[in-house]
């Protein structure tokens, strides 16, 4: 077994001692066995460190499924790689990597700050009965970052704050 395996295998072992809860030993191992190979097919070695494993366990209550593990991973894994440096035809000049980011901003606070979309992304995610409280919070946290004027077109239970209310009692 690679270096590779054993340390996506090793990091599944520990994110199910973190968050499994009641999960039975045989539910665990067949996940772990699952998802591991999938796992080293998406991301690098690397990615499979302390930090990306309280990252992810620190969102899940039980253990994930494959589709929230890699959600996670790649969440975790873009907030730390830098943004790529492009080059222009002529190759003196670089783009300036910030003003590009800080357009890409401005770009999704403006896509944010219409309400109409806003009210288009709640209706989607109020249309599927699957996990609607946890996409709504996601939708309420990129509203809050990017347009928190356009929180009260949400429904409360998906603001932060009243999940955190939630969490208290």
């Amino acid at each position: 077994m690679s270096i590779d395996r054993l340390a996506a295998r090793d990091w599944l072992k520990s994110l199910g001692v973190l968050v499994a809860g009641s999960m039975s030993v045989a539910d665990a191992r067949e996940r772990i066995a699952t998802y591991c190979p999938l796992l080293e097919q998406e991301f690098a070695p690397e990615i499979f460190n302390a930090r990306s494993l309280a990252f992810v366990a620190q969102r899940q209550k039980y253990f994930p499924s494959f589709h929230e593990v890699c959600m996670h991973l790649t969440a975790w894994a873009e907030d730390r790689t830098p943004p790529k440096r492009l080059a222009i035809t002529d190759q003196t000049a670089e783009v300036d990597w910030k003003a590009q980011h800080a357009r890409e901003r401005a770009e999704a606070k403006a896509d944010w700050s219409d309400p109409a979309k806003v009210r288009r992304s709640r209706d989607n995610v109020l249309s599927s009965p699957v996990r609607q409280l946890e996409f709504g919070r996601m939708l309420a946290a990129l509203v809050k970052r990017h347009a928190p004027q356009n929180l009260p077109v949400l429904p409360p239970e998906w603001r932060e704050d009243a999940a955190m209310k939630e969490a208290a009692e």
